[in-house]
């Protein structure tokens, strides 16, 4: 796509407008966000080149359109046959959109390092594909949570985009770690560095683009805005290796700028920048992981706050991030250990606790009023709920406990809200309150995000 439409804008010939346009709705069709590319490609069709005629140019457009049309169309008609509802060539756009943009979606799929397997589905996503059913559309639901929490949703976004850069693998259907060891070729690249040669060549060629190109160049102006374009399309949605795959060979055209000789920076230019794209691929991301807690006390003050599902009226409150990019960290409950936890929320409501478990073990906790709670754990991750707790000041002592039993705290997320023993640390526990909110609150909610 980006070498067809290249040859088009520079020539001009209807026939390479029509094959960039089969071939990006092709793209289209594979992925969705190539949809804002397309748009991009057809502002520059207008555009150039420029020795044509305005009525070639718009007919090169027209072309460029029919081509992608003629790919898509066919699966478009399909699903909203299917659906009873007009749709595009994706059906998935919603779910994935969600996934990236609740209050508690973290930066990327899957931890780096990990094999392949699923990613986090929280509670946040599932109320708000709940709502997709009643027809509030994701769009809207993204603009209700902006309106509420402007800092918490503009940080999530910039977390993404800082993510995009970050040269370790994120993986989902496949990983590197796992089926990538199945082969000879990956084995050779990785033991080359080449998964963090790509993204740190290409990014020092982005930011020396404008030393090699006039800034009304056609040839800078496709290159930066397709890798600019499909950064943010990525970070709109969320961070994924097979979903930035398809940008690297368009990053490999960008690095081969630090090869050309006749630019405008010096060598001692290059090498800065060489070095300023090696932190941001390598290190800024976890630099700013260390700035996380205290950026999260500004931007969400009260904690993640996610509302009632339309129908339903349980909003549920918690001060630690996802399991995702997160910083978690277990802590063994032996008898007499004393777990403290405040919530910013007033009032009484239920506190639900995500313990592990080596093996089937049994465990009795005694809150603050002094009432017992014994739960059966199964073996790996389980949640317990304490009903009726006092949100401002709650927590449990361990009264019995048959075996390794763990709870979880995230040192990302730094409220000065959790204790052990009487003293406060610098983390969170991983636990939650869910209380109901009557009508009134809810108006008070949806009167502040029609502002």
């Amino acid at each position: 796509m980006f070498l067809l439409a290249l040859a088009a804008l520079l020539k001009g010939r209807w026939q390479l407008f029509l094959a960039s346009g089969v071939v990006s709705g092709i793209a289209i069709a594979t992925r969705g966000n190539i949809t804002l590319i397309f748009g991009y490609l057809l502002l520059l069709a207008l555009i150039f080149p420029r020795r044509l005629k305005v009525s070639k140019r718009l007919l090169n457009a027209a072309v460029l359109v029919a081509g992608t049309l003629l790919m898509i169309l066919p699966f478009s008609l399909h699903n909203t046959r299917s659906l009873k509802h007009l749709c595009g060539p994706s059906t998935a756009g919603d779910a994935v959109l969600a996934l990236g943009n609740t209050p508690e979606a973290p930066a990327g799929g899957r931890n780096p390092g990990l094999p392949a397997g699923p990613m986090e589905y929280p509670e946040a996503f599932h109320r708000t594909m709940s709502d997709t059913s009643h027809g509030v559309g994701l769009g809207r639901a993204m603009a209700n949570w902006m309106c509420r929490e402007p800092l918490a949703f503009f940080e999530l976004q910039m977390r993404k985009l800082l993510l995009f850069w970050d040269a370790r693998e994120i993986p989902n259907n496949v990983s590197l770690e796992g089926e990538g060891r199945t082969s000879a070729v990956i084995r050779t690249l990785r033991l080359c560095g080449f998964e963090y040669l790509l993204p740190i060549c290409g990014l020092a060629g982005l930011l020396l683009a404008a030393a090699c190109f006039k800034l009304r160049d056609v040839r800078f102006l496709w290159l930066t805005g397709f890798i600019v374009i499909y950064w943010g399309s990525i970070a709109l949605f969320y961070n994924l290796s097979r979903f930035r795959a398809p940008v690297f060979p368009v990053l490999a055209v960008a690095a081969a700028l630090l090869l050309r000789k006749r630019t405008k920076c010096s060598k001692t230019v290059k090498l800065a920048v060489l070095l300023f794209s090696l932190f941001v691929c390598v290190s800024l991301y976890d630099c700013y992981r260390l700035c996380e807690p205290a950026i999260m006390r500004v931007v969400r003050p009260a904690g993640t706050v996610v509302l009632p599902a339309i129908g339903k009226s349980d909003c549920d409150m918690l001060d630690h991030g996802p399991f995702t990019f997160g910083a978690w960290g277990e802590v063994k409950l032996d008898t007499g250990t004393a777990v403290g936890k405040k919530f910013s929320a007033s009032g009484r409501g239920s506190v639900i606790w995500k313990l592990f478990s080596d093996a089937p073990n049994t465990i009795t906790l005694k809150d603050k009023s002094g009432r017992l709670f014994t739960f059966q754990l199964a073996r790996g991750e389980n949640s317990v709920t304490l009903e009726d707790q006092q949100l401002e000041n709650n927590g449990f002592e361990v009264v019995y406990v048959s075996g390794n039993v763990f709870a979880m705290r995230d040192f990302q997320r730094d409220y000065g809200r959790s204790s052990l023993n009487g003293k406060i640390f610098p983390a969170e526990w991983v636990t939650r309150c869910r209380f109901p909110l009557d009508k009134k609150q809810l108006s008070g909610y949806t009167k502040q995000c029609n502002h």
